[in-house]
């Protein structure tokens, strides 16, 4: 498994309908057609997806709370411009009132923010967030998920819980 196929995946689960094509998918994320189509294969070999298209909700959250972190860690680098992410990320904002906790972006030559950068999952993501909220939400819980504290993960699970399960009733 890659990095992009969590990308992959949640976008799936954003778009909140059955039916969806690889080339929307590619087309919204930035992740070239040929990309998507293998981490899709990818995808079924973790079970994460079943044969027909559709995300198996629960190998996900298994998946998302237990071993994101162990698979794709956070690498936190220099300060940098770019886009908030995890605790500092508007979804975020009044559910960590610390002012001692640095702020952390991905790196984005055009974002407004300054903090300590963080790799994001895959490197097309700051550029497709801007105009994708509900995945830069999803994306900035995973970020919670791979370097958070205790409290902020156990909100950060409850929200994704939530996502995932609009997915689930389609």
């Amino acid at each position: 498994m890659k990095s992009q196929d969590v990308v992959i995946i949640m976008k799936i689960v954003s778009m909140k309908k059955s039916e969806w094509r690889l080339i929307d998918i590619a087309y919204q994320t930035r992740i070239s057609l040929s990309e998507v189509s293998e981490g899709m294969k990818r995808l079924r070999e973790s079970s994460l997806i079943y044969e027909e298209k559709k995300v198996n909700t629960e190998n996900l959250r298994e998946f998302l709370f237990h071993g994101i972190k162990y698979c794709f860690p956070a690498k936190v680098e220099r300060n940098c411009r770019g886009i908030l992410t995890a605790h500092s990320s508007k979804f975020m904002k009044n559910f960590v009132k610390s002012e001692s906790v640095s702020d952390y972006v991905w790196p984005y030559e055009h974002g407004e923010s300054y903090g300590l950068s963080v790799r994001p999952l895959y490197k097309t993501v700051p550029k497709f967030v801007e105009k994708d909220d509900s995945m830069y939400e999803i994306l900035s819980y995973i970020d919670v998920l791979r370097l958070g504290r205790i409290r902020e993960i156990a909100f950060a699970k409850e929200k994704l819980s939530e996502i995932i399960n609009k997915y689930d009733v389609i």
